[in-house]
């Protein structure tokens, strides 16, 4: 389930920060992100994708491995992108810098939102 891989994302992004010591400028805002990274993917486009059609339960992943088939060019980074804009975890960082930080974490977390989306 899609809960269950932002939880353990925002688990693994917890270790590191810690393990690496980071400040709360820079861990904050990492933590947002891996927390909001893939929520782009509980779209109704995304989730027929990976078919799971009913959508009630959003997955995060298929299962079967290959490209993902109707997705029109639907990219679920942006998609996480719009839907994370006015999220409290979100607004709640205390600077400009820490909200955009969050932001390209969550846009380049695959590489293609550098500098831009194709």
């Amino acid at each position: 389930p899609l809960a269950d891989h932002l939880r353990h994302v925002e688990e693994a992004a917890r270790r590191i920060a810690d393990a690496l010591g980071l400040p709360p400028e820079l861990r904050q805002p990492l933590l947002v992100a891996a927390r909001h990274h893939d929520v782009g993917k509980a779209r109704p486009v995304w989730q027929r994708s990976v078919g799971n059609i009913n959508g009630e339960k959003p997955w995060a992943k298929s299962g079967r491995g290959g490209a993902l088939f109707g997705l029109d060019g639907y990219r679920h980074e942006f998609g996480s992108l719009v839907d994370v804009q006015d999220h409290p975890d979100l607004t709640a960082l205390k600077t400009d810098d820490e909200r955009e930080l969050a932001l390209h974490l969550i846009a380049a977390h695959h590489g293609r939102g550098r500098p831009h989306f194709p």
